[in-house]
């Protein structure tokens, strides 16, 4: 399974003639990366302002170096550059301030002493128990879905499932109302576009306006369930009890962000990427249909288009000290991106690093290192596991409906997916 396409810019061979704000690096990074890893591991991208990462065990030191590399700093202050100040009013104009946004701002996403705290709370959703107990419901909301379009023999992947399914689930969990979701995945994608740097000042302002209504969503169903109590998440956050209190508002909110959008918009992509896989290499279908253990080899499968096409390519931090790391000091006040995508591809560390194995036993770096890893991956390979499942219980001979390469695909300098993937079949 090779890549959907490379680069086509004309560059002198070095990783410095691209930038990770060139929307085409952003979409289709695989040379860049291969060329940072050999030429420039650790290098300074100047229309970025930052350092970038590539080889998967600098990327691995930074993430335990959680003393000098702040994630907290890394969000707070991955600034939009010239119209920064436009959109603070836009916030300050809405009785809001900025400092909340985007999703992570101060949610899971804080530096040690505060990070401990804040993601107990997460985790407690996430447990292991209660992930596998939700194995069945996955599964019947996955058949939901196809039952829409199994009949027509065709269907647009990610509208008529990829994105509903895990936008849903999320929804579920935190106890919002369904008619609300379709609004979910357009602030989830307003909050991921305000992740990474951009200098597109219109996308901006309309990000700003949608992450502004998202706050006063979750403001309104944050105040419900002080008025009445429900079993769901949004409640177990509003009651849960810390030394000093419970949590104010700002932290509530910053909070169900970060619950919304790393509970669908990952997921999504992550799905998107599989199908295409499966579309366009059948034998990955065969071998997972024909597996004497096929919920393992389904497992290790996802884990394989996690390592390949992760959803979250890249994360900023910033240099709290100054550290040396690849041979190259990064001082201190420094932006970093570790490009968690290239170091899932570093030669010395996978063989055969661009190809599709779903026999692999290494570890990828998809869902973060260290005390920032993902604190809801288990519910993310679940979601696949099942979803993925039904699909090849349900339907065969997948096929795209347009070539790979010519797929459209949404990025930022943090994250990467499809946006459509029309696809046909046969009904079993």
């Amino acid at each position: 399974m090779n890549d959907q396409g490379n680069m086509t810019a004309t560059t002198d061979g070095s990783p410095h003639a691209l930038s990770l704000l060139e929307a085409e690096v952003q979409c289709k990074p695989f040379e860049y990366w291969a060329r940072a890893r050999k030429d420039d591991p650790v290098h300074f991208d100047e229309r970025l302002g930052a350092y970038v990462i590539t080889r998967f065990d600098h990327v691995q030191e930074c993430l335990k170096a959680v003393d000098v590399f702040s994630m907290e700093l890394g969000f707070s202050e991955n600034h939009r550059g010239d119209f920064d100040d436009e959109l603070a009013a836009l916030y300050e104009a809405a009785g809001l301030e900025m400092r909340v946004f985007g999703p992570f701002g101060l949610g899971i996403s804080v530096d040690p002493p505060k990070h401990a705290a804040r993601r107990a709370l997460l985790k407690q959703a996430f447990t292991a128990s209660r992930v596998a107990k939700m194995e069945e419901y996955l599964r019947d909301m996955a058949h939901s879905l196809i039952d829409g379009f199994i009949d027509d023999g065709r269907a647009e992947f990610m509208s008529q499932f990829a994105i509903p399914l895990p936008v849903n689930v999320i929804g579920d969990q935190l106890g919002c109302a369904r008619d609300n979701l379709q609004k979910f995945r357009a602030w989830s994608d307003a909050a991921v576009g305000t992740l990474g740097r951009a200098d597109d000042r219109a996308t901006a302002l309309r990000q700003t306006e949608k992450m502004i209504e998202f706050y006063r969503f979750l403001q309104e169903e944050i105040e419900k369930r002080r008025s009445n109590r429900a079993d769901d998440l949004i409640s177990d956050l509003v009651y849960a009890e810390f030394d000093e209190g419970r949590l104010p508002d700002e932290i509530l909110i910053s909070l169900c962000m970060n619950l919304v959008v790393a509970g669908n918009e990952t997921t999504s992509n992550a799905l998107g990427s599989a199908l295409m896989i499966l579309a366009t290499d059948h034998s990955q279908a065969a071998k997972l249909l024909t597996a004497q253990d096929r919920d393992m080899a389904m497992a290790r499968f996802c884990e394989e288009v996690l390592r390949l096409f992760p959803p979250v390519t890249h994360v900023p931090r910033q240099a709290k000290a100054d550290y040396k790391v690849g041979g190259v000091t990064i001082k201190a006040g420094s932006a970093v991106y570790l490009a968690y995508g290239s170091g899932n591809r570093d030669e010395t560390r996978f063989d055969d690093a661009d190809q599709f194995d779903a026999s692999r036993r290494c570890p990828h770096m998809s869902f973060g290192g260290g005390i920032h890893n993902c604190v809801g991956q288990m519910l993310a390979r679940m979601e696949m596991k099942s979803a993925l499942s039904v699909v090849l219980d349900r339907i065969e001979d997948l096929r795209l409906e347009m070539p790979a390469e010519d797929l459209p695909i949404a990025a930022t300098a943090v994250n990467r997916g499809h946006v459509e993937l029309p696809i046909a079949f046969r009904k079993k």
